[in-house]
């Protein structure tokens, strides 16, 4: 499943580029099908792996609001490319944090919960 987050990604950075390099229609192309996959990725992972690694990805669902704004803007009629670049740029970066923060959320609660149970009650 990671696989697929990664090709997201890839994706998205490959509709980014195209986008900025003048083949905008393929590039927004590219940008929608990486944020869908991204989107459902993250979807899959916060429900599958609630009780463990998942409830630390995008708990505040920031990252797939943002998705769901940019599709909405990509599937309309008068498509904004500077604006969707840049919206696709904060989801990639995010993307790419999104994991060491969902990492040291996890670790850092771990740790708490086993200082707690090493305690003297």
């Amino acid at each position: 499943m990671a696989a697929n987050r990664e090709e997201d990604l890839a994706r998205l950075y490959l509709g980014l580029t195209l986008a900025r390099t003048g083949n905008g229609a393929q590039g927004l192309k590219e940008m929608e099908a990486g944020m869908k996959g991204i989107y459902n990725w993250i979807e899959y992972i916060t429900e599958a792996q609630r009780f463990s690694f998942g409830q630390y990805w995008d708990p505040a669902r920031e990252i797939r609001s943002a998705i769901q704004s940019d599709l909405a803007a990509l599937s309309g009629r008068d498509i904004d490319t500077s604006k969707a670049i840049m919206s696709g740029e904060w989801i990639a970066k995010r993307m790419e944090e999104e994991g060491d923060k969902a990492s040291r959320d996890e670790s850092r609660d771990r740790a708490r919960d086993s200082e707690g149970r090493d305690s003297p009650r």
